[in-house]
């Protein structure tokens, strides 16, 4: 067992650093959270979602999951520390459907709060160092350290603000369908989608865009979602990028607009497809998932397969790196017959810009972004 979880850590390290090498990315390190005390050497550890801390000395990871008794999905959360990831590393039990998928965005569910002493994931607020746990409505996001705003009907309803004891402090009904997508606690600002009301909803639907300010319940930005579509704040609040909605040219750009206008800043010249995503929260770096896109014969429809992961910088327009990602194959625990799923590898960027996580088959790794 010994020496076949040597080879497969070797071979990790390999694929990492061939996709490092030319990618302009620096490997710093490999860890295997089938180290972290506590995970059986057994147990299938897929990699369903990962985050820095806002200060980068803290990773949290999502990895695992199966159901229990009652049918509730569980997983691990993983806390290891990026200078020294096998000390003092955590794991607990979360109940939690965390799983960010080549289809979608990343979820708003998961993430730190400002001062890196609460993990929201899943609608668990997790207190760190001793991991005590309570829970809120599983869409929200943080509007300062010790307050988070969630939908309290987990699809376009009632919004209720929480203390970090999970404790409510208040409601506030909008009078409209809004769902909380993002939310840049450094300005206490959240991203909704606000979903259109008859006769002006379409099919597919296209919500509005909004940008409101949490303290005062007031909205400061307002834009159609083919304009700004809904997608995660970067640069402290003042950007918001998202990369998921086809143009007329049957492109899928990569994009960046100004939370303050709604005009767009830049758009990835080397990058079609976004989706998924992460941002640098505190900075204008993003990594965006590049596709190629292909018709399908006799029909009006497109193919994709994904090709590389991009790091690009909005403010400069430069590409500084890309890799292929890897696939890590699980079996699904979550069927009645458990079955062989494959997946890509899950990737996070620090609030700085200046690291990229990449992590599968419960392997972490971790690289600096080379000047």
């Amino acid at each position: 067992m010994a020496m076949k979880g040597a080879i497969r850590q070797i071979a990790v390290c390999l694929m990492a650093c061939w996709c490092a090498f030319g990618a302009s990315l620096q490997l710093v390190w490999t860890f295997d959270l089938q180290k972290v005390q506590g995970v059986g050497v057994s147990e299938e550890l897929p990699i369903r979602g990962l985050r820095f801390s806002p200060s980068g000395q803290q990773i949290a990871v999502v990895a695992g999951f199966l159901n229990d008794n009652d049918g509730r999905r569980v997983s691990n959360l993983f806390v290891v520390g990026t200078k020294e990831p096998a000390a003092n590393a955590k794991v607990i039990k979360v109940i939690t459907g965390i799983d960010e998928l080549e289809s979608g965005v990343a979820t708003n569910s998961f993430q730190w709060s400002p001062d890196g002493r609460i993990i929201l994931v899943g609608g668990l607020v997790v207190t760190l160092p001793d991991l005590g746990a309570c829970r809120v409505p599983d869409l929200g996001g943080f509007v300062n350290n010790d307050k988070i705003v969630a939908d309290a009907t987990g699809n376009f309803g009632r919004l209720l603000e929480f203390g970090s004891d999970c404790r409510v402090l208040s409601t506030w009904d909008p009078g409209e369908n809004w769902m909380v997508v993002d939310a840049s606690a450094d300005k206490g600002l959240l991203l909704v989608s606000r979903e259109m009301p008859a006769p002006k909803r379409t099919f597919p639907p296209h919500n509005e865009t909004l940008v409101v300010r949490a303290a005062d319940r007031a909205i400061i930005g307002r834009w159609p979602a083919s304009q700004v579509p809904s997608g995660r704040f970067a640069d402290f609040g003042n950007a918001i990028c998202n990369g998921s909605d086809a143009d007329e040219a049957d492109r899928v750009p990569v994009r960046c607009w100004s939370s303050a206008d709604g005009k767009v800043i830049a758009t990835a010249p080397t990058v079609n497809g976004g989706s998924p995503f992460a941002v640098a929260t505190n900075g204008t770096r993003m990594i965006a998932s590049d596709y190629h896109r292909y018709r399908i014969p006799f029909s009006s429809e497109y193919g994709e397969r994904l090709k590389r992961r991009v790091v690009w910088d909005f403010k400069t327009g430069e590409e500084l790196a890309s890799w292929e990602p890897e696939k890590q194959n699980f079996v699904d625990n979550s069927a009645k017959t458990p079955t062989k799923v494959s997946d890509m590898a899950k990737f996070a960027i620090s609030a700085d810009g200046q690291y990229v996580l990449d992590g599968a088959n419960g392997i972490l790794r971790l690289y600096k972004i080379a000047p």
